[in-house]
């Protein structure tokens, strides 16, 4: 089928063969104009014929529960003639359709606890699903497989085993979720639509670091910088205007000897352990306002701490990092949770110079945040996107433009 004297060949040649999900897949190499050096003429094949014979094989008997290999057996199905012979996904595997997307766009139509429960029912702050999937669309016009998934989904289990029950939280959850995507769909590019009460954010505390140290004494009324445990009553009182600055009722105190940590409650005890302001030094009524002065239940004070640290929003930084940085030996530890393996609940602490929950600060995706916290700023978004991709409103040699500063 080739001709001679020409370049380049002109005809349909084999280019390569290779296995392609239990197949044999051949790329054909398809040259339809060429060039004559003898008289200078340059020819065009409109029509071409291609028959292929193979010997010997068996067709497969049903896809791979592999969602990636079930793709690209699909995939080959569409592009030949005889598709009937290759048979499609079975009824009891149904693969995730919208998944095949490089370019992952994670949004909902509401709000989200970290719990895993949602706030409110649907379309409570809009339809931002549909105003992210028109930049989803417009990737997947210029070549790009994209895809616009919820969190709803997500938790629902649309996607498999992401392991939502193991999750310790929505964040927990959604990264397992990326794992998988990056896994079995090759997700590279992930965009987190909508601010962190659509999608919540992970907060680290790198170093808890400014120990204090609080002798115990006998007296119940401890001075400043000082602590009194009742063993029979499994209490402190702590007094330390330190420790107080900063420390509100949404924060955590750390026993740094046992490494557990006390969150603030209306009425703690033994058998509710956490900590409390306390009114006066008389240890004996609470309140909601900040205080020097500390009541702090536990379940065992036979050896108070030698050492209190607080986690607090001037020692918690937020980053998503945490769904960026996803593949690891540091990471999927038998038993252990990522970013937080001493499993004390506080994320990316470090002790000194000691990496002590394992965090490996490589991203494997690229992740981006549109931080917008309804449909409309979603649209807004979008819009402003996509006018800039597509020139719209804008100079035909906008892109050939450079703007240079610099300072002397």
């Amino acid at each position: 089928m080739l001709a001679a004297g020409v370049w380049p060949p002109q005809g349909v040649s084999v280019e390569s063969t290779a296995e392609v999900g239990g197949l044999q897949v051949v790329t054909l190499k398809i040259c339809p104009v060429s060039w004559s050096p003898v008289d200078g003429s340059i020819s065009l094949v409109e029509d071409a014929s291609v028959v292929l014979y193979h010997e010997g094989g068996t067709l497969p008997t049903g896809p791979s529960e592999d969602y990636a290999i079930s793709m690209e057996r699909e995939s080959v199905r569409q592009l030949i003639a005889n598709r009937d012979l290759v048979p499609p996904p079975t009824s009891s595997y149904r693969p995730p359709d919208v998944l095949d997307a490089w370019y992952l766009i994670i949004t909902d139509d509401r709000r989200w606890n970290e719990d895993k429960t949602p706030q409110g029912p649907p379309l409570g702050i809009g339809d931002m699903p549909a105003e992210f999937e028109r930049l989803a669309q417009w990737k997947r016009q210029k070549g790009m497989k994209a895809a616009v998934v919820t969190v709803t989904d997500i938790v629902n289990g649309r996607y498999g085993a992401v392991g939502v029950k193991q999750a310790r939280d929505l964040q927990e959850v959604l990264r397992n979720f990326l794992q998988l995507a990056h896994r079995k769909f090759g997700t590279h590019w992930v965009l987190l639509g909508g601010d962190s009460r659509v999608i919540p954010v992970r907060r680290v505390v790198p170093e808890l670091g400014g120990g204090y140290t609080l002798p115990v004494q006998s007296n119940p009324k401890p001075g400043n910088y000082q602590a009194y445990a009742n063993t029979a009553g499994h209490y402190f009182h702590v007094q330390s205007s330190e420790l107080a600055s900063g420390l509100f009722c949404e924060n955590r105190i750390l026993d740094a000897d046992t490494n557990t940590f006390y969150s603030c409650k209306v009425n703690p005890s033994a058998q509710n352990p956490g900590w409390t302001f306390s009114k006066d030094d008389s240890y004996a009524t609470s309140t909601s306002k900040v205080s020097s002065l500390i009541r702090l239940f536990g379940p065992s004070t036979s050896s108070p701490p030698s050492a209190l640290y607080t986690v607090s929003m001037t020692n918690n930084i937020p980053t998503d990092l945490y769904y960026a940085s996803i593949q690891s030996p540091l990471y999927d530890q038998p038993g252990l949770h990522d970013w937080d393996q001493d499993g004390d609940g506080i994320y990316g602490e470090f002790s000194g110079d000691e990496n002590v929950d394992g965090v490996d600060f490589w991203p494997t995706l690229s992740v981006g945040r549109v931080p917008t916290e309804n449909s409309s700023g979603a649209r807004e978004w979008v819009n402003k996107l996509l006018a800039y991709e597509k020139y719209e409103g804008l100079a035909p040699d906008f892109g050939r433009r450079l703007l240079l500063s610099s300072s002397n």
